[in-house]
C-alpha cells in the first residue's frame, strides 16, 4: 500500500500536481492553516524543534491509521482544534460524562453572581 503526503501553503492551492504521476492509495494533505501547523508551533515553543517534528510525525501516523483502519477520508481539524477541544463547554461535558459513568446523577447550574 502506498501513501502520499502533500503539504501545501494555502487552502486554495492545488494538491493534484504535488503527486502527479505517482500512484497512491491514500493521500494525506496538510495545509499550513491546519491543526498540524498549530500543533507544531505549540510544541516547538515548549519542547524544541526535534520534539515538535516527532509529534507531527506521530499525528500523521495516527491519522493514517484511522484513514486505513476505518476506511474514511481525511478531515482537517483546523488550527483552532486544541482551543475547541479544551474549551469550558467541552471540559464540562467530559466531567459530567465521567461522573455519570460512575453512577452519579449530575445537574449543572451556572454560579450566581455575588451581590
Amino acid at each position: 500500500m502506498r501513501v502520499g503526503y502533500v503539504r501545501v501553503s494555502s487552502i486554495e492551492q492545488n494538491t493534484a500536481r504535488q503527486l502527479d504521476g505517482i500512484d497512491v492509495e491514500h493521500m494525506f494533505v496538510d495545509r499550513v492553516s491546519g491543526k498540524a501547523t498549530a500543533h507544531y508551533a505549540q510544541i516547538r515553543g515548549r519542547r524544541g524543534v526535534q520534539k515538535a517534528v516527532g509529534a507531527i510525525c506521530h499525528d500523521i501516523l495516527i491519522a493514517y491509521w484511522h484513514i486505513v483502519y476505518d476506511s474514511t477520508e481525511y478531515r482537517e481539524l483546523g488550527a483552532g482544534w486544541t482551543q475547541r477541544r479544551r474549551s469550558i463547554d467541552a471540559q464540562q461535558k467530559r466531567l459530567v460524562a465521567q461522573l455519570e459513568k460512575l453512577g452519579l446523577k449530575v445537574t449543572v447550574e451556572p454560579e450566581q453572581p455575588a451581590a
